[in-house]
C-alpha cells in the first residue's frame, strides 16, 4: 500500500464563487457554527484567523470518530480563489508525516461554483487507513499508469468487460455503511473506451428501498505517465426527504478505488 499520495474531491454548489470563498478567506471562524462535523475551532497562536502567522486548533468528527489537529494557512490567492492549508499535531500528527489541504473555488455559471479540495499526505507507515472527510463526488489521484489502460474497469469488474454486457444485471453488491451491510444490484448502461468512462445503474436492495433513481459514472483520465485521476459522479433521487444523501456509498467508492489503485501499483 502506498505511503504517500494525493486525493481530490470536487463538488458543485448553488452559491456564487465570491460568496463561498468569502466564508473561507474572511469568516473561517464561523465554520464551526455551520458544519455539524466541525465540533470546535479556536486560535492557538496569533489573533487573526485568516493570516499565515496564525495557528488554529480544530476538533472534528471523521469516520464516526472525534479527532483533533492544528491548522495553519500557507497561502491565500485571491485571484485564483485558492487557499493552501498545513494540517499537523493531534491525531493527524500521530499518523501522518505530511498532511496538506488545498481548496479552490471556480465559477461554473453566475449562480453556482465548483469547490475542489485536494489532500496531499505521507503516512507514518503502510498500515494506516487514509482519513476520508469529503462526502461528494470524489476525484481520486492514483499512482499507476495501468489505470489509463483497460484495467480501469477493475473498480467493480474485470478488464475483460465489453459492450456485450451492457444492460445485463451482472452482480449483487454488498458494502458496509455505518456498520450496516448494504445490498443492491448493478447494471452497466454504457462503456466509452475512448473517454475511459463507464455508466452504471444501481437499483433494488437497500438502494431501491430509499431511492427512485440512482446512477453512478466513473471516468479515468491520465494526469501523467505514472498516475491517473479517477472521478466518480452520483445522480440520485430520494424516495422522500427523510432519506439521507448517499454519503456512505461515496465513501465506499473512494476506499474501493484507492484499494484497487494500491493493488495495481504493486502489480
Amino acid at each position: 500500500m502506498a505511503i504517500s499520495g494525493k486525493i481530490s474531491v470536487e463538488v458543485v454548489i448553488q452559491v456564487p464563487v465570491s460568496k463561498f470563498f468569502h466564508i473561507l478567506a474572511k469568516e473561517f471562524h464561523n465554520i464551526q457554527n455551520i458544519c455539524e462535523r466541525v465540533h470546535e475551532g479556536n486560535l492557538h497562536e496569533g489573533d487573526d484567523w485568516h493570516c499565515t502567522n496564525s495557528v488554529k486548533n480544530w476538533t472534528c468528527l471523521v469516520d464516526g470518530k472525534v479527532i483533533t489537529f492544528k491548522e495553519k494557512i500557507e497561502g491565500i490567492h485571491e485571484e485564483k480563489k485558492l487557499i493552501k492549508y498545513s494540517i499537523f499535531d493531534g491525531d493527524i500528527g500521530q499518523n501522518y508525516k505530511l498532511f496538506k489541504s488545498n481548496v479552490q473555488v471556480t465559477e461554473t455559471n453566475n449562480e453556482s461554483a465548483s469547490v475542489k479540495w485536494t489532500i496531499e499526505y505521507e503516512k507514518i507507515n503502510e498500515d494506516l487507513v487514509i482519513i476520508f472527510t469529503r462526502h461528494s463526488s470524489p476525484t481520486i489521484i492514483i499512482k499507476g499508469k495501468k489505470w489509463c489502460n483497460h484495467e480501469y474497469a477493475l473498480i467493480f469488474a474485470s478488464s475483460s468487460v465489453s459492450s456485450s454486457f451492457i444492460g445485463l444485471e451482472l452482480t449483487y453488491f454488498m458494502y458496509v455503511n455505518d456498520g450496516k451491510v448494504i445490498t443492491f444490484k448493478e447494471r452497466i448502461e454504457a462503456i466509452d473506451e475512448e473517454k475511459k468512462l463507464i455508466k452504471y445503474s444501481i437499483f433494488d436492495g437497500d438502494i431501491g428501498q430509499n431511492y427512485k433513481l440512482f446512477k453512478d459514472n466513473v471516468q479515468v483520465t491520465e494526469t501523467n505517465n505514472e498516475s491517473a485521476s479517477v472521478k466518480w459522479t452520483i445522480e440520485y433521487e430520494k424516495i422522500n426527504e427523510d432519506v439521507k444523501s448517499p454519503y456512505g456509498y461515496l465513501e465506499f467508492l473512494e476506499k474501493s478505488t484507492i484499494e484497487v489503485g494500491d493493488h495495481l501499483h504493486k502489480a
